[in-house]
């Protein structure tokens, strides 16, 4: 892409029209969702970041429109979540009226002692993580409780998302992701 190029994407960006239509477009597709899947079998994931927050806006924007309830939310505990972070989620709560449900693989944490970098021994969880490891195809005795390594990423985002989902039914989920 030319610089002309780019700087001619950049300044569409800056459109306040262009932005409209995209916000616009996102109602539409938040519309689509509730007619598509109902209140009940939706959620939104929520980190209290600004994607996120824009997102969670916007679909309170549609819900206004459309007479409904915003959907359950819920945010991933990874075990180093700021206390700014959660205050800051209890407040949107509050402006939106909803309540955020913090989603922790306790399992991995207490394996851990619930201290970040510890040594978590794969045979000291439960039977659904040892097979979330196994499925990864990690084959060593114990890794590190650390949210962003390969397995505690597995682990404490992606297996806790799976049971949310799991238990609560949830067919769609609403995500804030910037790119």
């Amino acid at each position: 892409m030319s610089v002309v190029a780019k700087k001619e994407e950049r300044m569409e960006i800056r459109d306040p029209e262009k932005i409209k239509e995209k916000i616009e477009k996102s109602k539409e597709i938040i519309k689509e969702a509730y007619q598509k899947y109902g209140l009940k079998d939706m959620a939104v994931a929520f980190t209290g970041g600004k994607d996120s927050t824009l997102m969670l806006h916007i679909i309170a924007e549609a819900c206004k429109e459309m007479g409904k309830d915003l959907p359950q939310q819920f945010c991933i505990d990874e075990g180093d979540v700021f206390d700014e972070i959660r205050d800051f989620i209890k407040e949107t709560d509050t402006i939106y009226g909803t309540k955020t449900e913090f989603l922790h693989n306790s399992d991995v944490s207490q394996a851990a002692g619930g201290k970040l970098g510890a040594p978590v021994k794969v045979s000291d969880l439960n039977e659904r993580n040892q097979k979330e490891i196994a499925r990864l195809e990690y084959d060593k005795d114990e890794f590190p409780y650390e949210p962003e390594s390969y397995v505690g990423n597995h682990l404490m985002k992606t297996v806790s998302v799976n049971m949310y989902i799991d238990d609560k039914k949830i067919k769609a989920f609403f995500e804030g992701i910037r790119w």
